[in-house]
C-alpha cells in the first residue's frame, strides 16, 4: 500500500511539472517550424509594410516607422490614408539605415492592379482594429502563402472580444503568424484578460506593447507661437527666459472635458495672490465648438490650433507642466492616451496621480509632478511655480532622459520581434 501511495505522488508530480512547463511556455518557442535543418539562413532585406487606413493616427505610425525602420536590413513602404499637420516632415528628419518608401494610399497596399508587388515578410497594421477588415479580401492568400507575418497594433482593447475580429484573426493566431501590440501595459493587461486572451484557440494569442515615442527636433529658441487668431505673439518668461506656462492637448468638445471646473480652478490659482499675472494655460487642440472662457481669465489662456507636429512639440517643451485631463477612467484600463507619450516627445513632466504612473508604467514618479489625493492638478502647478527654475530644469531634464532611454529600447525590442517572428516563418536572420 504505501509503494502505490508513493508511485501515484509521483506521478502527480511529474503531471504537474508538465503541466506547469506548457501552461507557462512561451509561444514564439513553442513554435518553430519543423524541418529537419532547422530555419533557413535568411540572408536578404526584411521587407516591411506598415498601414494606417484610420486617418488620424499620425504618432504611432511615426513611432513605428521609427522603430521598425531602425533594423538594418528593413526595407518599409508605408501605406498611410491621412498624413496630417507636417509628420512626413517628422520621419523623413529620422536617422535610419535606409529610407521608407511613402507614405502611399491604403489602396496600393496587396492592390490586384499591382501584380508585381512583393508581398511583405512583416505587415505592421497601425490600426489594426480598421485595418484587418479594410484588406479582409486579402487575408486569406496572405495566410496561405505563410510568407507573411502581422504586427495587430491595438487602440481599443474593449474591441477585440467579437466574432467579427476573431474571425479575421484567429487564423493568424492558429498559425502563430500574427502578435498583438498595444500602445500601453494597462492596454496590454486589459486585451489579455477581456479581449484576444478569452478566444478559445490552439496557440495563446501573444500580446506585447510598445510606447509610442520617436526623436523630434525640438525648436529650442526663443520664438513666437501661432495664436487661435493667426497672430505671432511672444511668450511670457520669467527673469531666466523660461516660460511660465503649462499646456493641456484634447478635443475642444466641452462635451469632452470639463473645461468649466478647469477654468474654475485656474481662475481661484490667479486670484490667490501669487505672482501668477504672466502664466498661461495653453489648450492645444482642435474643435469648432470650443469652451467659453470667463473674462477674468481670458489673457492667461490660448487656443494654439493648426500646429504642426513641430511647433506642437516644440510649444510643449517650452512649458513647464502638460496637464493630462482624461476626458473619461477607460484611459487607465483599456484605452492609452496620445498625452502621455506627447509629454515624453516634448520633454516636459505630466501631472500624474500614483494611479496613472501604475497603469503607464513606463514612467516612473521622477519623470513627472505627482498629483496626491485630494489634490487638483491645478494645486500642482501652483506648487511647482513655487519652485526654483532650477529645479524645473532637472526635472525636465529627467524626462528627457527617460523618453532617450524608451527610443533606444523600442528599437533593441523591436530587433528582437523580428528575429523571433523571422523563425516562426522558418528564416533564420
Amino acid at each position: 500500500m504505501p509503494r502505490r501511495l508513493s508511485l501515484l505522488l509521483l506521478l502527480g508530480i511529474l503531471f504537474a511539472l508538465i503541466t506547469t512547463s506548457l501552461f507557462f511556455s512561451d509561444p514564439i518557442r513553442n513554435y518553430i517550424p519543423k524541418t529537419a535543418t532547422g530555419p533557413t539562413k535568411f540572408d536578404g532585406a526584411v521587407h516591411v509594410a506598415l498601414t494606417e487606413t484610420g486617418g488620424s493616427h499620425d504618432e504611432v505610425v511615426a513611432a513605428f516607422v521609427h522603430s521598425f525602420a531602425s533594423q538594418p536590413r528593413v526595407e518599409m513602404d508605408i501605406y498611410q490614408l491621412l498624413p496630417r499637420y507636417g509628420i512626413k516632415d517628422v520621419m523623413a528628419a529620422f536617422d535610419l539605415p535606409s529610407k521608407p518608401s511613402g507614405p502611399r494610399g491604403p489602396p496600393d497596399f496587396l492592390s490586384s492592379k499591382k501584380p508585381e508587388q512583393k508581398l511583405p515578410d512583416i505587415w505592421v497594421a497601425t490600426t489594426c482594429e480598421l485595418d484587418l477588415p479594410y484588406y479582409q479580401k486579402n487575408l486569406t492568400t496572405l495566410l496561405e502563402n505563410g510568407k507573411t507575418y502581422i504586427y495587430c497594433v491595438i487602440h481599443h482593447a474593449d474591441r477585440w472580444n467579437n466574432k467579427r475580429m476573431k474571425n479575421l484573426a484567429a487564423p493568424w493566431v492558429e498559425q502563430s503568424r500574427i502578435e498583438f501590440i498595444t500602445l500601453s501595459p494597462h492596454t496590454a493587461e486589459f486585451l489579455q484578460k477581456e479581449g484576444v486572451g478569452k478566444w478559445k484557440v490552439s496557440m495563446p494569442p501573444l500580446i506585447r506593447y510598445l510606447v509610442p515615442v520617436f526623436p523630434v527636433s525640438i525648436a529650442t529658441e526663443k520664438s513666437t507661437q501661432k495664436q487661435t487668431n493667426g497672430e505671432n505673439a511672444p511668450l511670457p518668461s520669467d527673469a531666466d527666459g523660461e516660460e511660465l506656462g503649462f499646456a493641456l492637448q484634447g478635443d475642444y468638445d466641452p462635451s469632452r472635458r470639463d473645461y468649466a471646473s478647469i477654468f474654475s480652478r485656474l481662475d481661484s490659482l490667479l486670484s490667490s495672490g501669487g505672482n501668477y499675472n504672466n502664466l498661461t494655460m495653453h489648450l492645444l487642440g482642435h474643435g469648432d465648438k470650443k469652451p467659453t472662457v470667463p473674462e477674468s481669465i481670458k489673457p492667461n489662456v490660448q487656443f494654439n490650433e493648426r500646429l504642426s507636429y513641430l511647433e506642437y512639440y516644440s510649444l510643449i517643451a517650452r512649458t513647464f507642466a502638460l496637464l493630462p485631463a482624461f476626458a473619461s477612467t477607460e484611459y487607465l484600463d483599456r484605452k492609452a492616451s496620445s498625452t502621455v507619450p506627447a509629454a515624453l516627445i516634448a520633454g516636459v513632466p505630466l501631472v500624474a496621480t500614483k494611479e496613472m504612473v501604475q497603469a503607464y508604467a513606463y514612467l516612473n514618479m521622477d519623470v513627472v509632478w505627482e498629483q496626491e489625493v485630494g489634490r487638483s492638478d491645478l494645486d500642482v502647478v501652483a506648487d511647482v511655480l513655487k519652485m526654483a527654475v532650477e529645479v524645473r530644469r532637472r526635472k525636465k531634464q529627467a524626462v528627457r532622459e527617460r523618453r532617450d532611454e524608451i527610443i533606444k529600447g523600442n528599437v533593441r525590442r523591436v530587433g528582437n520581434w523580428l528575429q523571433e517572428a523571422m523563425r516562426r516563418m522558418g528564416k533564420e536572420l
